[in-house]
């Protein structure tokens, strides 16, 4: 395809960290957790960003017994402290279990359920649960698009773009996911609206 105006809207895909890989079944990424076969009864989230939290309190009001795992100290790490400690109180009033500065170090699968060892300041904790969602973040696509022939510059796994979405080479664009965070679909329907309005030659404001 040959145009004046090329935009790279291609998105972003799960991060996966080494023994978390999901599987489908017992492992699932937010996709899979999207559309369960059926309900868990017990669910360790991976992750407490904004895709961590959306599922864990949404399981959460379904009744499953859930909890989250944060390698930071406070929940949703790149919010206001403030705010973090507002949300975490409402999640514990829902039943929910949080661990804070943990992480999981070690992942058994069974037949029908997983055995996680939480490693939480030292102090060690074993659980099974039937479930687990990988809530680590996602990465762009930005492999296999041939950007390097062209010398378009990337950083951190995401476009680089300035506030019209333009890259560094000319008529090259990109928008949402894959020109880097936040990664929200409100920023990205923005991202879109400003790239292609500025394409057209309006009098636009940068993002």
């Amino acid at each position: 395809y040959r145009a004046k105006h090329i935009i790279i809207a291609t998105g972003a895909r799960p991060r996966v960290l080494p023994g978390l890989e999901p599987d489908g079944k017992l492992v699932w990424t937010y996709f899979a957790a999207m559309v369960p076969p059926a309900m868990p009864k017990s669910l360790l989230v991976v992750g407490s960003g904004a895709i961590g939290i959306e599922f864990a309190s949404f399981y959460a009001a379904m009744g499953v017994a859930v909890t989250v795992v944060e390698i930071m100290d406070q929940i949703m790490p790149i919010e206001d402290a403030e705010i973090a400690r507002v949300a975490q109180k409402q999640l514990e009033k829902q039943e929910l279990k949080i661990r804070t500065g943990a992480k999981v170090t070690d992942l058994k699968r069974g037949k029908a359920s997983v055995t996680a060892t939480i490693d939480q300041g030292g102090k060690i904790e074993e659980i099974t649960i039937d479930r687990v969602i990988s809530a680590v973040g996602v990465q762009g696509n930005i492999d296999s698009l041939g950007l390097e022939a062209l010398g378009v510059k990337t950083e951190k796994g995401c476009i680089v773009v300035d506030g019209f979405g333009r890259t560094n080479v000319q008529g090259l664009y990109a928008i949402g996911d894959v020109a880097g965070p936040p990664m929200l679909a409100h920023k990205a329907e923005h991202e879109g609206v400003i790239c292609v309005e500025k394409i057209k030659g309006l009098d636009v404001h940068a993002m």
